[in-house]
């Protein structure tokens, strides 16, 4: 039972995630960005900790790849390690893309506070 407690972990970020994007959602549908600011500051911890992460996983496979006798091992390594690199930044930049999606929204939902707006409104589909 070694890998329980990272199993633990996951399945408490996961849940926190969930409260945090209901939040979201709350607060998008009420125009309330108080309700938005946990999950903003949520995910940009996350990302600076999976930038943090990549790069140190990154460094160490860098530093293992030359002690790869086999020299088919070690361009396989990095390849793979090219791979792997490009797809989790390309996916980070996706999500902060997102991120600031969401981050535009905010700020706009906080300047315009008490403008009168209401609540966004679904309208029936036609």
């Amino acid at each position: 039972m070694g890998g329980s407690g990272i199993t633990i972990t996951g399945i408490a970020i996961y849940l926190l995630e969930l409260i945090f994007v209901v939040l979201l959602l709350v607060s998008i549908y009420k125009r309330r960005p108080e309700l938005a600011t946990p999950w903003l500051v949520f995910t940009i911890i996350l990302f600076i900790v999976q930038v943090v992460l990549t790069i140190v996983e990154i460094v160490v496979v860098s530093v293992a790849i030359p002690s790869l006798q086999n020299p088919e091992d070690r361009d396989n390594a990095t390849i793979g390690m090219v791979i792997i690199g490009v797809v989790t930044f390309f996916a980070i930049g996706l999500g902060l893309y997102f991120w600031f999606v969401v981050y535009s929204f905010w700020h706009e939902m906080k300047t315009t506070k008490g403008t009168g707006r209401k609540p966004l409104e679904l309208s029936p589909s036609v």
